[in-house]
């Protein structure tokens, strides 16, 4: 299984790549929204089973806007919501599908995040 993980702290992008690594999965970071939005989403979403995007990006993108940005090409990709900060009720409304986990969070918890992502 494939990830992507978009995040703007290399140091959060480094600890879930080596931990999935671990567990078998294919681990792909991003530091920057901007080029993930601009190059990956139109042309290489494919190669993804599944994306883990912060809620709070550098920049003129948000994780939820991000999100939305994959799903207008890819409307059932799995996706991961992940955030040391609230979330308003109605961003959750607007990302239907969208799993939500809490900064700090187990690698129990988010190995278990993605089985539920995939439907499993």
């Amino acid at each position: 299984m494939s990830i992507g993980v978009i995040d703007d702290s290399k140091g959060i992008c480094q600890m879930i790549k080596t931990l999935l690594e671990l567990h078998g999965y294919t681990v792909y970071t991003y530091i920057d929204p901007t080029d993930f939005a601009t190059f990956i989403i139109p042309h290489n979403m494919l190669q993804f089973d599944c994306i883990i995007v912060d809620f709070r990006l550098p920049g003129h993108l948000t994780g939820v806007e991000l999100i939305q940005q994959v799903r207008k090409h890819h409307p059932r990709l799995p996706a991961i919501l992940i955030s040391a900060h609230f979330i308003p009720q109605t961003i959750l409304q607007e990302l239907s599908g969208v799993r939500i986990l809490r900064k700090p969070f187990s690698l129990a918890d988010l190995l278990q995040t993605i089985k539920n992502s995939q439907g499993k």
